[in-house]
């Protein structure tokens, strides 16, 4: 459920999805694999607008295994479609994908390139599609302290009645350290920029957390 607090602009919506996957095991080191999701979405509060109370069919497939021994990762296409209730609003769909490769350059040292684009739903009577790539290394300093940086953008393309584009890039680091068999402390930074072409709301977004794990 999405509360808009009290902001015209937006609508409160609820929202919930069921979906299944099916396997095709093709050897020890590739896997094939079938999605498809339902979710739909129902303004709430007495909202009145027709691009809210909507259903997503998300169908997919993919790959899933192993390149070389150093090498491996997931593949997936697919397509989403929105059909909207309101039978004067015309449905919404665009192609998806997604791939995400892990390099395992030594025992301690791993880098991992991310690419999607996805189909999502907004609480401003419109639809998001947004394409995002990230690059990230990941470095064991010792058996007890490891720590990982990366980069990051993404553009989000609004449509519905008020069409627009949203720019988003920054960089991450993580530190973690194992004190002992039971407690962990990461230390996290991460930096963005958000640019909205036409606009002057940009800004930039600084968030610096402590996270202290407890596990028995």
């Amino acid at each position: 459920i999405k509360d808009a607090a009290g902001n015209k602009a937006y609508a409160d919506y609820a929202q919930w999805s069921i979906g299944g996957r099916a396997f095709y095991i093709y050897s020890k080191k590739l896997d094939f694999f079938a999605d498809y999701t339902w979710t739909p979405t129902e303004a709430r509060g007495g909202t009145s607008t027709t691009f809210i109370n909507s259903a997503t069919h998300a169908y997919s497939i993919g790959a899933d295994g192993t390149i070389t021994p150093k090498l491996n990762g997931t593949v997936q296409i697919g397509y989403t479609t929105k059909t909207f209730d309101a039978s004067t609003v015309s449905s919404d769909g665009d192609f998806t994908a997604s791939t995400n490769l892990i390099w395992k350059i030594s025992q301690k040292r791993r880098l991992t390139l991310s690419l999607s684009r996805d189909f999502s739903v907004s609480p401003q009577d419109q639809s998001i599609f947004t394409s995002s790539g990230s690059l990230s290394l990941n470095q064991r300093f010792s058996k007890k302290l490891s720590g990982d940086a990366g980069l990051n953008y993404s553009k989000s393309e609004y449509t519905g009645t008020e069409s627009r584009e949203t720019y988003s890039y920054g960089f991450d680091t993580n530190l973690s350290s194992k004190i002992n068999k039971h407690t962990a402390v990461n230390l996290n930074y991460n930096f963005s920029r958000t640019d909205e072409k036409g606009l002057s709301t940009d800004y930039d977004r600084h968030l610096t957390t402590v996270d202290l794990n407890i596990k028995y």
